[in-house]
Parts: C-alpha cells; sequence; structure tokens
C-alpha cells in the first residue's frame, strides 16, 4: 500500500489530533516520569481479537544535559531552488536555537556520507559558520544514500558523545540504495543499538514520509513535515531544536504478556515525553495487564509500572486486522506509528482507499461486469468494514444479479 502522509507539521499534530485523545493535567514534576496506557480492541469477524496499544511518559523534565547532535544535511539532486533555500534556513535556525552547551556535528549527504565538520563543535562561532559556508558551496548532485547516512551518523559518535540525536534534513528518497525490509530492519537495530533517536524535516518535491517515520518511530524520533507556509523553515528549525531536548527513554528490558501475540513492533520502541508509542498485535482474554518496564534514560535507569486496562471492542479500530496483516507482510517498514498520530493516519489511508475501490467497483457494475463489481466491493469492505458505501454497491450488485438470474 503506498501511503503519503498530509503535508503538516506532524509535530503538532502529535499534540492535537492523536487518535487517543486525552486531557492535560498539571502537576509537579518527578524525578522520574510516569506512564498512562490504553489498549483500544476490536473482534474481527473470525473470533480474533485485534489490539492497539498506546502508551505515554508523563511529567518527563526537559533534558538540559549537553546534547550530541549529528546533522544530515541532503544534498543530493533534488534538493535545488526554494528547497534548498528552505532547508539551509532550517539548518540555521536550529543552530541558533540549539543550547550554547550543545555540539554538532555537520555531514553533506547524497552518494556518501561528507562531514563539513571534524569534530563536535559548538552550533555557533566561527567554526561553525565556515562549515556552514562549505555546505552552501557544495552543488546539489546525485542521488541519496539513505543507510549509508545513517550509518556514517552513528560512526561518528564515540563511547562519550551522549545523548545522541540524528537530525535529517531532506526528502527521504534513497534512490542510490532502495531501502527493504531487511534494510530497516538493520537501520532500526544500528540506531537502537547506539541510542541513537532519529529526527527529520521532510523537505523536497517528493519526499518519503512513510520510510522518515518508520525510522523515527523505531528509534524513539519525530517527523516534521514542511509546508508552503511562510517562515515554516525557521519554525522547523526551532521545533528540531526543542524536540532534541525531549528526553528518551530506551527499554532495558520489556516483555509483553502472554496474553499478546504477533506484536509489531516486535520490541517495545523507545518511549518519549512529547509523543505516544503505539503497538499492535492480537490479544486473548479481557482482564487488566500489568507490564513492568525497565527503563534507561536521563542518564539513569528505572523501573516503570504499566497497568493496562481492556476497553470493550469498538468498530472505530476496525481498520487494525488490515494494518496487522500489512506488517505481518512487510514488517516494520511499514509501520510509521509515530504515535496514535500515525496509526490515525494510516486509517484514513485505508477509509480513502475502500472509497476509491468503491468508485471502480460502481464502475465495474456499470459496465455490467459483477463478478469485477463484487470482487472490489469486498476488497474495499476489508479496508473499511461498516462503510455505507460498501454495503450500498453490494446490494446494488446483489439486486443486479437477481434481476439478470433466470426465472
Amino acid at each position: 500500500m503506498t501511503m503519503i502522509l498530509r503535508i503538516v507539521p506532524l509535530a503538532a499534530v502529535l499534540a492535537a489530533a492523536a487518535l487517543f485523545p486525552c486531557a492535560a493535567k498539571a502537576q509537579p514534576q518527578p524525578e522520574v516520569p510516569t506512564s498512562r496506557a490504553r489498549l483500544a480492541t476490536f473482534d474481527a469477524p473470525g473470533g480474533e481479537r485485534y489490539f492497539a496499544l498506546s502508551i505515554t511518559l508523563e511529567s518527563a523534565p526537559r533534558d538540559d544535559r549537553p546534547q550530541y547532535v549529528a546533522i544530515l544535511f541532503d544534498t543530493s539532486a533534488s534538493q535545488t531552488g526554494v528547497f534548498r533555500e528552505d532547508g539551509l534556513a532550517a539548518l540555521r535556525q536550529l543552530l541558533a536555537s540549539l543550547d550554547a552547551e550543545d555540539r554538532v556535528q555537520l555531514l553533506a549527504v547524497d552518494l556518501q556520507a561528507t562531514p563539513m565538520t571534524e569534530a563536535f563543535i559548538p552550533p555557533r562561532g566561527e567554526a561553525m559558520d565556515r562549515a556552514v559556508a562549505k555546505l552552501v558551496e557544495r552543488p546539489p548532485l546525485g542521488a541519496t544514500d539513505l543507510p549509508a547516512a545513517i550509518e556514517a551518523a552513528v560512526a561518528v559518535f564515540g563511547t562519550d558523545h551522549s545523548p545522541r540525536t540524528i537530525l535529517y534534513l531532506g526528502d527521504g528518497l534513497s534512490r542510490a540504495n532502495i531501502v527493504d525490509r531487511r534494510d530497516f530492519a538493520k537501520l532500526s537495530e544500528q540506531l537502537v543499538n547506539a541510542r541513537a533517536s532519529f529526527t527529520s524535516f521532510a523537505i523536497g518535491p517528493q519526499r518519503d514520509a512513510l520510510l522518515l517515520a518508520a525510522i523515527s518511530a523505531q528509534s524513539g524520533g519525530m517527523l516534521y513535515l514542511d509546508t508552503s507556509e511562510a517562515e515554516e523553515a525557521q519554525r522547523a528549525g526551532s521545533a528540531l531544536a526543542e524536540i532534541v531536548h525531549r528526553p528518551v527513554f530506551w527499554p532495558e528490558q520489556s516483555s509483553w504478556p502472554s496474553v499478546m501475540r504477533d506484536v509489531f513492533p516486535h520490541r517495545l520502541p523507545p518511549l518519549r515525553s512529547d509523543r505516544d508509542s503505539v503497538v499492535l498485535g492480537l490479544i486473548e482474554g479481557d482482564g487488566p495487564l500489568a507490564m513492568p518496564l525497565e527503563l534507561r534514560g536521563l542518564g539513569k535507569q528505572f523501573s516503570l509500572p504499566v497497568d493496562v486496562l481492556m476497553e470493550a471492542s469498538s468498530d472505530d479500530f476496525a481498520f487494525l486486522p488490515q494494518v496487522h496483516e500489512l506488517a505481518r507482510k512487510e514488517g516494520e517498514l511499514a509501520l510509521p506509528l509515530l504515535g496514535s498520530a500515525g496509526l490515525r493516519e494510516m486509517r484514513r489511508l485505508l477509509v480513502e482507499s475502500a472509497r476509491h475501490l468503491v468508485q471502480l467497483g460502481e464502475q465495474a457494475l456499470a459496465s455490467d461486469d459483477l463478478d469485477g463489481a463484487q470482487r472490489l466491493a469486498e476488497a474495499a469492505r476489508k479496508r473499511d468494514p461498516g462503510s455505507l458505501q460498501v454495503e450500498t454497491l453490494l446490494n446494488a450488485i446483489r439486486a443486479e444479479r437477481k434481476k439478470q438470474s433466470p426465472k
């Protein structure tokens, strides 16, 4: 399934349009974050119960420690004109917004990653000015090898460079090295093992937002999408600097309750305090669940109990079987689950694809292709169970078959 995220700042959507809404509560910040969880379910006609589990960390303070940031700036041929100008504007605003104590390594990425700085340096000053000037002089040529760029970014972090963030400014189109399921699993493992989160500012005439969102979801990162609004690049730069200082909590140890199976992602992704994390799967029973987690974040390790109450089956989550089947076929690469906002986007896309199939089915019916119309209608019903448009089409097909059947 081809997926294109709507061109909006997803960082804002995560706060304002979550599939699991809740009221914010002002309360004192504890030394470690607290957790909140919701487990929504859908009982499929075949008897299987699908679930979507949302875990949110609350009350986590800003990480005021010096951050080590590897910035990957896309210099491939697609980054020209206004896109290059906006990318540079976002970069300059990002550097201006980072804390003075943060340290940055700037790399230009296309077929390979080329350092613009020799080491991690302050985000402002003569050394960084020279690095940005060197980047500006670099002509946008060739294609991008995104896996190689991420591998190079991971490599620049030494054992003492922590906490770590990789920021990518570009379109995410890895034309020089198409990312498949196996490549994605390797990338995710590299980022998790390095404890380096991956966050993007997706900008360009075409963007692989699905890939960027999926990488960010697996590594505890975020995604900000460019828009045509004035000063959007500057807003993106400021937002990226703030994202850098939102702590990431890395699971040291976690296990799914025995009643859960076929869970995607297979392992609990890193948790953030500025968005929820979502996992999908199949579940048995209907009792409360306890999920003790061992996390590392803010420079320390701690235990976090997560108590989960299972909700009754809801047709609002009738799309979960389709998303789960997609994950079975394509793996985590097909799950751009940047919190419940990503899950909501997947639901929207499935509903839209069902509507398109209904339109094709109506055309087939008008052409007297009843078998073709039937197949299209049944495919649409799988993607959007309970759709009135689908049921109307199926009723029309049945009426036409009855009309044409011999008396």
